[in-house]
């Protein structure tokens, strides 16, 4: 597989860390039923930020190339 350009890069960590915002988006509104976190949402939580942090992670290293 090639290597991501920079910008590439970059698009990928904004997206998953959108994606990531998205995910947490449902536990942190204020106002009427909010949403439980059990134990898949905490899966699915933790999954986004895994997904976003290997994205940053990526981009860094692309970028100090």
């Amino acid at each position: 597989m090639a290597k991501l350009s920079k910008s590439e890069a970059l698009a990928e960590w904004r997206e998953a860390e959108d994606r990531y915002r998205a995910v947490l988006e449902v536990y942190l509104t204020d106002g009427g039923d909010k949403a439980r976190i059990d134990k898949d949402a905490a899966v699915r939580i933790a999954k986004a930020r895994a997904k976003a942090d290997k994205r940053l992670d990526a981009c860094l290293h692309r970028l100090l190339d």
